[in-house]
């Protein structure tokens, strides 16, 4: 009987030992190769819970990790190391290859060879564009042209006479209300001003919102005129960087992987138990298209191609460097996510019970994390057609500098949703809004119910675009909680609509929005527009002046609103 016991105890420990891999070295190679053993491992029968521990060093991926319900089987831990950071990039290292008094060239390898230039480098840690013009601040335009889509006339002395814009390839960077767009300049007249785009700019018209709207342009080698500023050189396939003399070159990389991992399973198959500890994700690329982009809302897209035609299907995100999809019960703890060119985390359809935890997202393109789904998918899935994600969490997690790349990003988003809690987070430093939960402009039902957003500090959010918030909320979301919030620093809307501490947007109703603290919100607090019934009580809120309503309510009859004992900090 011992001899049995003892034998079992050995057959455990052995399978324990089997599902315990180390991948030995800090090469995509070795990952690769670790990941193929259990895949062997699967395929044998054996599916109980696994771990994959990763090496301290980057690992350089040209190709995205990939995991499916077969491999990851009963379970998958995968854990960096604990005696050093281990990152996963999709960058590759430029090198100098030759100096000037003012610029240092970069080239890339021979196998990146390409027409289309690059829009992002990461130097010295930092993600970057190219350079832009004017250095700082933002041109206005004139006015747009009578189609109001295909370009505008610019001021007169905006674009200096030296500046010959048909030389070289040239990106618009167009900012709306809420949103922007990237295309490509296709001409540009200097005797009537005229400039014109590949693609149209807006899906609102350039001049719906404002009549002069600011904008920018990128990539233009004229516009390099400050040190580390650059641009791509066709001729020589290399980077132009403007450098001092005596200046050291920096550390430089080419964002090229758009995705670092993906995880999917099905709806009859999801994968589970899927866990990320430790990590982190750097340096992915973004493929734009050739006709570039405009945003909807919320990092969401309509893409052009090369001759401007529409190739989005519906409600087309921005794309992610990780996406996650029908995953029950995932967890992400104690990871970064960092120097992304698009979007950082998706954790979308079928990934109810997520949890990210003690996790740190900055320097992010578009939206720092996405989670659940926005607009209509198959009818079969859920109420008319509208996907509802139940039970996700975001807790003690740091999300800045969102928005790097496309201004209309949000840091956290959450489209529809039940039971999400988004706690104790430190949201900083967006381009636009901090967090956002719904995605529906009625308060007819959806499904989406019971969300707690609690104990997150926001700071400096809407620093670019207006018409958002600290939160922003659409929808009837019946039971939902905005609750012990601290909102500060959010300043005066450049564009034409107000920014805001809360903006509870079209069709928000059954909220209850308590204990919230806002400090240096240059408009109202609080505003409404076309709302249902919510309650507001216990908040506190400093007003700029004494003409500062602390509630607008827009087209949102009054009575919807139900106020008790709030209060104004002197």
């Amino acid at each position: 009987m011992r001899s049995l016991f003892s034998l079992c105890l050995l057959l455990i420990f052995t399978a324990a030992q089997a599902n315990d891999l180390n991948v030995p070295s800090a090469t995509e190679k070795a990952l690769q190769n670790s990941i193929d053993q259990l895949k062997a491992l699967r395929a044998n029968g054996n599916l109980e819970p696994a771990t994959l521990t990763l090496p301290s060093g980057t690992i350089r991926l040209t190709s995205p990790l990939e995991l499916t319900p077969e491999i990851v089987g009963q379970g998958l831990s995968i854990l960096g190391a604990t005696d050093g950071d281990t990152t996963l990039s999709g960058a590759t290292q430029l090198l100098v290859a030759e100096r000037s008094d003012t610029f240092a060239t970069f080239p890339l390898p021979e196998s990146l060879y390409t027409d289309e230039a690059p829009r992002f480098l990461i130097i010295n840690g930092q993600l970057t564009t190219s350079a832009r013009f004017p250095n700082e601040d933002y041109l206005r335009i004139e006015q747009s042209l009578p189609d109001r889509k295909s370009g505008f006339v610019v001021n007169a002395a905006d674009v200096p006479e030296t500046i010959d814009l048909n030389s070289h390839p040239v990106d618009l960077v167009f900012l709306h209300d809420w949103s922007s767009s990237r295309i490509p300049v296709s001409s540009f007249d200097p005797e009537t001003r005229t400039l014109r785009t590949v693609s149209p700019m807006d899906v609102y018209l350039i001049d719906r919102y404002e009549k002069h709207p600011r904008y920018y342009l990128e990539g233009h080698p004229s516009f390099a005129d400050r040190n580390l500023e650059w641009y791509y050189d066709r001729d020589t396939h290399s980077i132009k960087m403007k450098l001092s003399a005596n200046q050291e070159a920096p550390q430089v990389q080419l964002p090229l992987l758009q995705e670092l991992f993906n995880a999917t399973g099905s709806v009859k198959d999801p994968i589970a138990q899927l866990k990320l500890k430790n990590i982190t994700f750097a340096g992915s690329g973004w493929n734009l298209p050739p006709g570039g982009f405009t945003c909807r809302q919320a990092g969401y897209l309509v893409m052009r191609d090369a001759k401007g035609k529409n190739i989005s299907r519906g409600n087309t995100p921005a794309p992610s460097a990780i996406n996650w999809k029908y995953i029950k019960n995932a967890v992400i703890q104690d990871c970064k996510f960092s120097q992304l060119s698009c979007s950082g985390l998706l954790l979308g359809i079928g990934t109810d019970g997520a949890l990210v935890e003690r996790c740190k997202f900055d320097q992010i393109g578009a939206n720092g994390i996405n989670l659940g789904v926005a607009g209509k998918i198959a009818p079969e899935l859920s109420l008319r057609g509208l996907r509802v994600t139940e039970g996700q969490t975001v807790r003690n997690c740091e999300v800045a500098h969102c928005g790097e790349v496309l201004f209309g990003a949000v840091s956290i988003f959450a489209g529809l949703h039940k039971g999400l809690q988004i706690v104790d987070n430190h949201v900083h430093d967006a381009t636009y809004t901090g967090i956002s939960v719904g995605w529906q402009w009625n308060p007819d039902p959806t499904g989406a119910a019971e969300n707690i957003i609690e104990g997150n500090r926001i700071e400096r959010v809407m620093q670019v675009l207006s018409d958002g918030g600290g939160v922003y909320t659409l929808g009837y979301q019946p039971g939902s909680v905005i609750r012990d919030n601290y909102v500060e620093d959010v300043p005066l809307n450049a564009g034409r609509a107000e920014s805001n501490g809360f903006f509870l947007d079209e069709g928000t109703t059954g909220f209850t929005i308590e204990g919230n603290t806002f400090r240096k919100i240059t408009r109202s607090p609080l505003r409404f527009h076309k709302a249902g019934k919510n309650l507001v009580r216990n908040n506190r809120w400093e007003l700029t002046d004494d003409q500062t309503p602390p509630v607008r309510y827009n087209s949102t009859p009054e009575e919807n609103i139900q106020l008790e004992n709030n209060s104004t900090i002197e």
